[in-house]
């Protein structure tokens, strides 16, 4: 029998915690404070999946519960953007992101503590950014919009406008892939009680999300 259970969101990401709360589940906030120093040698799949398990192990060493972790990249021919430092670095970062197609890595962790039981994934989107102009650059940059978001813009905002085409998962995107979420609770036997699907970013249905994964 499916038992329904508090999460631990490891994130104070809002974002993180609007798409978990879709789920009706009582969510508690216990932001990890792990390392995130990218593993060297590791795939930009891998590593992003590395730094997720990092999170939820650091909040289960003082924590029990159901705690979901994740962590999200911008990657661009091998090169890894995780947030910017500051306005300045965001503005090196659209700089180099502009006119070119790039993916966004989200790993996903889930870890059980009453179980041990601990999962693991990534989801994986594309985005075209515009040859977008020094002015926007540096008009955005100082707006302080994309300071929370890898890659130096949060697409679900006023960065959309330095987008040319999206190719992905909304929630994926944002940083919390639902579709993979739903499929790890299913598998650890947690009861999801709103039936509710990821979507792309034009409206159609995630293609990811089963409907068994769902009550």
């Amino acid at each position: 029998m499916p038992r329904r259970r508090t999460i631990i969101l490891a994130s104070a990401s809002p974002r993180r915690l609007k798409i978990v709360s879709q789920l009706l589940f009582k969510v508690e906030v216990i932001p990890s404070n792990a390392d995130e120093t990218l593993p060297e040698g590791e795939k930009p799949v891998d590593a992003v999946r590395t730094i997720a398990t990092r999170k939820a192990e650091a909040v289960a060493r003082t924590n029990q519960g159901v705690i979901v972790a994740a962590d999200t990249m911008v990657e661009l021919g091998g090169k890894l953007y995780g947030k910017p430092k500051d306005a300045a670095d965001n503005a090196r970062m659209l700089s180099e992101l502009r006119g070119k197609k790039h993916t966004i890595i989200t790993g996903i962790t889930v870890m059980d503590t009453s179980t041990g039981m601990i999962m693991t994934d990534a989801n994986v989107a594309h985005i075209e950014m515009r040859d977008y102009s020094d002015r926007e650059i540096a008009d955005y940059a100082a707006s302080g919009d994309g300071l929370d978001a890898a890659g130096g813009y949060n697409v679900l905002s006023d960065g959309r406008a330095l987008t040319k085409d999206i190719s992905g998962c909304e929630n994926g995107i944002a940083g919390l892939p639902l579709c993979k979420l739903l499929e790890m609770l299913f598998n650890l036997g947690i009861k999801v009680d709103k039936k509710y699907y990821c979507k792309m970013l034009n409206g159609d249905p995630c293609p990811n999300t089963r409907p068994e994964a769902t009550s």
